[in-house]
């Protein structure tokens, strides 16, 4: 394979930014966040025919470069304001992902990328999510100076806004719909290194060998521990089709794999949508 994508979004407070870091360091790559902004953001000061024009004149390399010699950040923000949209901001956005799809491989947080690379075929998207009093100590624990309920409301109005920034952007879908990605996680149940695990598991059986190759290639080791049970140990629903895409979630009893039903939703009522359920773990 030529490069490879992950895709991160998270609710506030869920690791889920610490595990794109962990991901990016297990695999020699880079991970984007706030930086894309950045860049964005100095791109949309530009006349307007370099707007136009800015699907041709940029590319993967020099976008890396620009991106690297910006600073990451290191520490949690939130967001305490509205979401009030900027289209030319976000396009600009937009072009820096899929440039950077196309070119390299790197995890890229938040910015709608999932949807943005959704018909990508190397890209893996993952959601991270936790509960509140997970959330709520992870953040006082990272932010200085923040009071048990200035980081209620911290973590409220910023999973807000990134809810509302997802469903503008994308023509009303939401943020948090499992079928957007190919794995979700509650974190607060699997912790940061377990994701990252299952993450990279994820990436062995969606590319195979190329991943292998990849691996190998970096001097890391792809075997790994996550067993899906045989199939006499599966519970199935009558009439089941398997689709193409299996994402993984974890719930309240264990590893379930949850089908995204593509051709078959409307053949089987909503009770149905999860056909397979592995013994708890």
């Amino acid at each position: 394979m030529k490069n490879f994508v992950i895709t991160v979004a998270r609710g506030f407070g869920s690791g889920g930014r610490a595990i794109a870091a962990k991901l990016a360091d297990e695999l020699n790559i880079h991970s984007y966040d706030n930086r894309i902004l950045t860049l964005a953001s100095q791109y949309s000061g530009y006349p307007e025919h370099y707007f136009k024009e800015a699907d041709e004149t940029l590319n993967g390399s020099l976008i890396t470069k620009q991106l690297q010699a910006l600073p990451k950040r290191h520490s949690p923000t939130g967001e305490l304001s509205r979401f009030t949209s900027d289209d030319r901001l976000f396009e600009y956005q937009k072009i820096i992902i899929e440039k950077l799809a196309a070119s390299e491989s790197c995890v890229i947080v938040g910015k709608c990328a999932d949807y943005i690379l959704k018909d990508y075929d190397n890209v893996v998207s993952i959601y991270v999510e936790a509960p509140r009093s997970y959330t709520l100590r992870r953040v006082m624990e990272r932010m200085d100076d923040i009071t048990v309920e200035e980081a209620h409301h911290l973590i409220t109005k910023t999973d807000k806004y990134r809810a509302d920034y997802y469903k503008y952007y994308t023509g009303g879908n939401y943020w948090t719909n499992p079928v957007n990605y190919d794995l979700t996680f509650n974190n607060a149940r699997l912790g940061d290194d377990r994701c990252v695990k299952l993450v990279l598991e994820c990436m062995k059986l969606k590319f195979g060998a190329d991943f292998k190759e990849y691996m190998k290639s970096i001097g890391k080791d792809i075997s790994l521990n996550f067993v899906i049970p045989a199939p006499g140990s599966f519970q199935s629903c009558p009439r089941a089709r398997v689709p193409r895409r299996v994402p993984l979630s974890l719930t309240r009893r264990g590893y379930f794999i949850s089908l995204n039903f593509q051709n078959t939703l409307s053949a089987h009522p909503p009770a149905h949508r999860t056909l397979f359920r592995s013994h708890p773990v």
